[in-house]
């Protein structure tokens, strides 16, 4: 059975206010899985009109290991270590409950975007955890970069690769 559109604005007056479905569910005598999927549709409703606009969420963070960034990002001759060429950039992006990861792994010197793959983490916990063992395949810092140097890092590999 459907909602009627005085329920809908009712009960998204209510969770501005921060009340709980269960507690909305009651107050309205629905169900509370209605009124739970009643709220996921007008937050699916608002992110594709927000994505629509161009908005995006916030960034969170960006990273790349250290000699990529020195290879590729600064002035200084790179320091050449066994994982040469190669290189990984995270960009993280805050959610409405957690975070959007997204990572490339780039081979710079040869083929480009060699992978790429993004995963939704509902907790700061499970980001780091990400982030470690992304990074745990170089023996080196991971530095923290800005979203500008993180584009044109993966946009840079994909064009070197375009013209080899």
């Amino acid at each position: 059975m459907g909602m009627t559109p005085e329920q809908l604005e009712e009960i998204q007056r209510l969770r501005d206010r921060k009340v709980a479905p269960k507690q909305i569910a009651r107050k309205l005598g629905l169900r509370p899985a209605e009124v739970k999927l009643a709220i996921q549709r007008k937050a699916a409703v608002q992110q594709q009109e927000s994505l629509a606009k161009g908005e995006l969420p916030p960034i969170e963070a960006c990273f790349a290991n250290s000699t990529m960034v020195s290879a590729l990002l600064t002035d200084k001759d790179p320091e050449f270590s066994g994982s040469a060429g190669l290189g990984t950039v995270m960009v993280v992006r805050q959610q409405r409950s957690g975070f959007a990861a997204a990572t490339f792994l780039l081979d710079y010197y040869c083929l480009g975007v060699k992978d790429a793959s993004s995963r939704k983490l509902n907790s700061a916990a499970k980001y780091q955890q990400m982030k470690e063992v992304v990074f745990s395949k170089f023996a080196e810092d991971t530095a923290e970069i800005s979203l500008r140097q993180a584009q044109a890092s993966v946009w840079g590999a994909v064009d070197y690769a375009r013209q080899l």
